[in-house]
């Protein structure tokens, strides 16, 4: 049986986002088991339980996507495109109304 390469994308084999929750990452990986049990599909089914042991654990997960940055672009790029996140207490009378409400 084959195992998975190192440059293999993880996320690409389970067919998942990025920032994928653990329930997504392991309902993902349940359909592929099921999908491809081991019984008729061994390797298939062992590049689909690597990927998910490798990103399963919050902490190895981190350390992956960490490695998938490149390290030469700009600091921006890595910046949400979306902006920064609207501002709640703009003012006077919503600075008021938060000082009230303490």
């Amino acid at each position: 049986m084959k195992t998975q390469t190192s440059n293999e994308d993880p996320w690409a084999v389970l067919g998942i986002a990025l920032d994928a929750s653990d329930a997504d990452i392991r309902a993902a990986y349940l359909a592929g088991v099921k999908r491809h049990p081991p019984d008729r599909d061994p390797d298939a089914f062992e590049r689909i339980r690597d990927a998910y042991e490798r990103i399963r654990e919050p902490s190895r997960r981190i350390s992956l996507m960490l490695l998938q940055v490149d390290p030469m672009a700009p600091f921006v790029s890595l910046l949400d495109a979306a902006g920064p996140a609207p501002r709640r207490l703009v003012g006077m009378p919503a600075w008021l109304d938060a000082l009230k409400e303490a």
